[in-house]
């Protein structure tokens, strides 16, 4: 027990002593610095922008004890100037966006001491470019420190694909303490994290010295977060895996958690989690790292490791069936070249390397894929044996066989399944019998139901053509009770038949019977000794002697120009004569008879002749057509008539073709236009040619005049008006006499109107109107007037009967458009009145005011007071700008102007009624205005007013 607290002791010293002795450590290198490329010099050399960020131990380390070797360049030690360090520090300050980041200038805040625990940065030059390198994102408290100005080299060795080691060392000098740092130089990478050449290429070291690389654009090393990439154990992973994710953060923060990929993690907000891929995950993957600081910054790293994703095998068997012993078949996997294969066979390795394989045993088959020790196995294929039996065919009964009989085949035994083949194509499925009917040669191939075949014995077939059928005459026509000779054919061996059906049959031609009418068959084949022909059939008809008969006759009486249809007994084989007046002149069953005579048919039915009996047609004469008026001319709306032509019966119609009544036609007027109508005469079934009658009815022109009034005011005048419709004339007549043939004529008194219109002799004369004349009422504007200059005076007219009123001129009225308004002339003025009535009707009358001049005596021992403020704002009190004693001068004009000389109110005839507004009556703003009063021939009285309001 002793030993072990013994040794408990050891290690806390050992750790005290470590702390102790480690001043500080170098956390990170911002190698490749970003120039913004602005006006200074600092803005364009890299060698004052590079960056060091370390972190101190737990002892405070003032900056002058600090050294520094440079990989590249020499140190020219710490700027401990106050003003320029805390202008740069405040400058950078300012362009933090993160609650907690800020920047603390040692120099001037603790004295040039850097604390226990504290992150500081190096800035290769107090002449730095502020807006080159972004502290935007600094979240934590950092301490700046700043080499003093003049190196404009760089520190360190940018990329280069040559590998090449630089390591930088900062040395406490009390204690001899030095933290070192190395990095290749061919290992910086680009933002896309490829390796190259590009600004804000950056070197992290976790807790245990290893260096990371890393690019995030042009941004100073202010993170202070790593993920411990210690705990990934293999280079690549499988999908089935489990892999350990570490993050070290020293600072404070309120929650982290892990994400990235499409897997699950465990553990997921905690700084060490586990996550398991998922089967989407493939090829090289990122997964991050994010810390929420104390101050609700968010913060977050990347690692990126390979995930093994093997595809899932798949065996194709060429056939999974050997159907003897010593076949074989092959077993195909996925050809993917970088994997490793193992062919299994019940559970034991019986090939490698190749994506496919040989079998030619039963059993149960699959491939293993084998990828950066990831692996997976294919479904089982089962590989079986199974022969098929021989199958043998054979003929059942005859080898021979004439054509339309066939030869049964039969194989030996029933198979899971078959095809016959005849000649070499497929002729039946799945049947142990077929059978042949044509010659050739047939064969089996069967199956069992492993897919296995056989093919049969060959077997021929025999099938013998049918000798051709016997050639003889049909039909045969005999007349009843004639002799009728034996029949015939042509042909070998020939068999004679009564009928189809019967197989009994006579070796010599029978002779037919003629005594009955009927129509009979009798049938012959011939033999070549094997195969019979098929059977030609004789029809034999025994006719009786033909009827000649005429069986249609249309008329026996027909007008000139037409004819009747004759039709004679029908039937097959019969051939005709028509004869007119015992002539032939027609040789088919149908004759059209055209001509007055006797008209007769001979008919033959195969050698059987017959005459009929004669027909007499007979023509009648032709009538002439009947006499009419075969034009006629009307005018529209004049009275209906009837039309009339001579003749003894007579038709009419309406158009050319069809007949219309029996009647005389009633002509209506109403329409215009050209009608044609038509009439013939009949006789009996003849008519004779038709007459044509045109009628023609001419339009008839309404007089529709326009007035402008029926009734009109005295010394008015109307205008009455017509506008042609087409070249119609017109006449006007007043009180029936003709005064005008224009379209416009005016009517000045009591008169009556009449419009007579005429075109193509149609005339109308419909149109009459009274023009009537009002009768005014007696009007009177009253005598004359006499009044002093500034009276006014009352006019008033009787307003009954009347519509309207106005005085003129207007300006001296109040209100010119009523019946009563007060007139104010200054002069002597001579008034007109207007009225109207309800009949639209105007009258005038006028009277003269007369204007005397009052002549004021001037009073010299009175003064005009102007007033300097006026408040219009309706209060009562100094609302106006008036004028004491104003009453007593002759004033003739008052001018108001505004700071800049423009007028804003003038008045000729000034009476204290200014109120502080414009000739527009629009409100003046508060201010100072000036007046100008002109009074007494030429007097003037100046001065200012102010308006408040």
């Amino acid at each position: 027990m002793k030993t072990q607290r013994l040794i408990f002791l050891f290690f806390l010293l050992f750790i005290v002593v470590t702390a102790k002795s480690q001043k500080f450590k170098i956390e990170s290198i911002l190698v490749d610095a970003c120039v913004s490329g602005g006006g200074s010099t600092a803005c364009s050399q890299e060698g004052a922008n590079e960056m060091v960020r370390f972190r101190i131990g737990a002892d405070t380390v003032l900056i002058s004890e600090l050294f520094v070797t440079w990989p590249n360049n020499s140190f020219r030690g710490f700027c401990l100037d106050k003003d320029s360090t805390d202008d740069l520090t405040n400058q950078l300050n300012s362009t933090i966006t993160t609650t907690c980041g800020i920047l603390i200038n040692p120099v001037s805040k603790t004295n040039n001491k850097l604390p226990p625990n504290s992150n500081v940065l190096v800035v290769t030059s107090s002449d730095m470019c502020v807006d080159a390198n972004s502290f935007s994102e600094l979240s934590d408290t950092l301490y700046l420190i700043f080499q003093k100005k003049g190196n404009t080299a760089g520190h360190f060795a940018n990329y280069n694909s040559t590998s090449g080691i630089r390591t930088l060392k900062i040395k406490h000098t009390p204690s001899g303490y030095i933290s070192e740092a190395s990095y290749n130089r061919s290992l910086l990478v680009k933002q896309d994290g490829t390796h190259g050449a590009e600004d804000g290429a950056r070197v992290d070291y976790n807790s245990s010295g290893n260096a990371s690389y890393h690019n995030e654009g042009c941004k100073a090393p202010v993170s202070t977060m790593e993920i411990d990439t210690t705990t990934l154990t293999k280079k690549h992973y499988c999908n089935y895996d489990t892999i350990t994710l570490k993050c070290n953060y020293s600072g404070k923060y309120i929650k982290t958690f892990w994400n990235g990929a499409n897997g699950t993690f465990i553990n997921q907000d905690s700084l060490i989690a586990l996550y398991i891929p998922s089967k989407d995950d493939s090829g090289k993957i990122n997964l991050y790292v994010n810390i929420i600081t104390t101050c609700n910054d968010t913060l977050r790293s990347s690692l990126s490791t390979n995930i093994v994703k093997i595809k899932q095998p798949l065996v194709t068997a060429i056939d999974t069936v050997l159907c003897f012993n010593g076949d074989k078949t092959f077993l195909i996997g996925d050809d993917i070249s970088e994997y490793n294969y193992q062919w299994i066979k019940d559970g034991s390795v019986f090939s490698t390397g190749t994506y496919n394989t040989e079998v030619t045993d039963s059993g149960y088959y699959k491939v293993v894929y084998d990828y950066y020790a990831c692996y997976d196995s294919s479904a089982t294929t089962k590989i079986i044996i199974k022969p098929i039996e021989k199958v043998l065919l054979s003929i059942v009964g005859d080898t021979i066989k004439c054509y339309g009989d066939s030869i049964k085949l039969s194989i030996n035994q029933s198979f899971y399944s078959n095809e016959w083949y005849f000649n070499g194509n497929i002729d039946k499925t799945n049947n142990m019998f077929n059978y042949g009917s044509l010659s050739g040669e047939h064969f089996v191939i069967v199956h069992n139901e492993y897919g296995c075949t056989d093919t049969s014995n060959a077997v021929n077939t025999q099938i013998l053509s049918l000798p051709l059928e016997p050639t003889v005459l049909s039909p045969i026509v005999y007349c009843q009770n004639t002799q009728a000779d034996s029949l015939n054919a042509i042909g070998k061996n020939l068999k004679w038949y009564v009928n189809d059906t019967t197989s009994a049959y006579l070796n010599y031609p029978p002779i037919p019977s003629t005594t009955i009418i009927d129509t009979s068959f009798y049938y012959v084949s011939q033999t070549n000794g094997i195969c019979e022909s098929k059977r030609s059939k004789i029809t034999v008809i025994i006719i009786s002697k033909p009827n000649a008969m005429i069986t249609n006759i249309e008329d026996s009486i027909i007008c000139n120009g037409d004819s009747s249809l004759l039709s004679a007994t029908f039937g097959k084989n019969i051939s005709y004569t028509w004869l007119f007046n015992d002539q032939p002149i027609f040789f088919q069953n149908n004759l059209y008879a055209k001509e007055t005579g006797y008209y007769s048919v001979i008919i033959d039915y195969n050698g059987c002749v017959d005459t009929s009996a004669k027909q007499f047609i007979n023509i009648k004469p032709i009538l002439n057509p009947p006499v009419a008026n075969n034009y006629i001319e009307k005018c529209q709306y004049s009275n209906n008539f009837y039309l009339n032509a001579y003749g003894d019966t007579l038709i009419w119609y309406n158009d050319n073709n069809h007949e219309t009544t029996l009647s005389t036609p009633l002509v209506l007027t109403n329409d215009t236009g050209v009608f044609n109508y038509y009439v013939a005469e009949k006789n009996g079934n003849c008519y004779s040619e038709k007459s044509s009658i045109i009628v023609k009815i001419k339009p008839l022109i309404k007089a529709t005049p326009y007035y402008s009034r029926t009734v009109m005011c005295p010394e008015d005048s109307v205008f009455a008006q017509y506008d042609r419709k087409r070249n119609e004339s017109i006449a006007w007549k007043i009180n029936n006499i003709t005064i005008s043939n224009d379209q416009t004529i005016y009517i000045k008194q009591k008169s009556t109107i009449q419009l007579i219109i005429s075109m193509d002799g149609c005339v109308d004369t419909s149109s009459s109107q009274l023009i009537d004349v009002y009768t005014l009422q007696p009007f009177d504007a009253g005598s004359d007037k006499t009044i002093n200059k500034g009276e006014s005076y009352t006019i008033s007219i009787n307003p009954i009967g009347l519509s309207s009123c106005m005085f003129e001129p207007e300006n001296y009225f109040d209100y010119p458009y009523t019946f009563s308004s007060e007139c104010s002339p200054i002069e002597t003025t001579k008034i007109f009145i207007t009225v109207e009535d309800y009949n639209n009707c105007k009258m005038q009358d006028s009277l003269t005011i007369f204007v005397k001049e009052i002549i004021k005596e001037i009073d010299n021992t009175k003064e005009l007071i102007a007033p300097n403020v006026i408040t219009p704002n309706d209060d009562g009190i100094n609302d106006r700008f008036e004028i004491k004693n104003i009453e007593f001068f002759e004033i003739k004009k008052l001018l108001v102007f505004n700071r800049y000389g423009n007028v804003v109110y003038s008045n000729n005839n000034y009476n204290n009624e200014w109120g502080g507004e414009t000739e527009n009556n629009d409100q003046l703003s508060d201010g100072t205005y000036f007046f100008l009063l002109t009074y007494d021939k030429g007097k003037e009285l100046k001065g200012t007013v102010t308006i408040l309001r």
